[in-house]
């Protein structure tokens, strides 16, 4: 949730990168606007691999 409210710009994905350093377990819990951010930042992180004409990276790349 900290992710979502304090990031400090539009653009960020603090919220995935925090999900992926976590235990990833029961989601749902979390809400649907968590899972609603989620979402719209893997779509971001992918069209920016495709827009840049770059491989699509593994999600979990974004954290190391």
């Amino acid at each position: 949730m900290l992710g979502m409210v304090s990031a400090k710009e539009e653009d960020s994905n603090e919220c995935l990168k925090y999900c992926l350093k976590g235990s990833q377990r029961n989601l749902v819990s979390w809400g649907h606007e968590y899972l609603r951010c989620l979402a719209g930042q893997i779509g971001e992180e992918y069209n920016k691999c495709v827009q840049n004409e770059e491989p699509v990276k593994d999600i979990h790349e974004l954290v190391d």
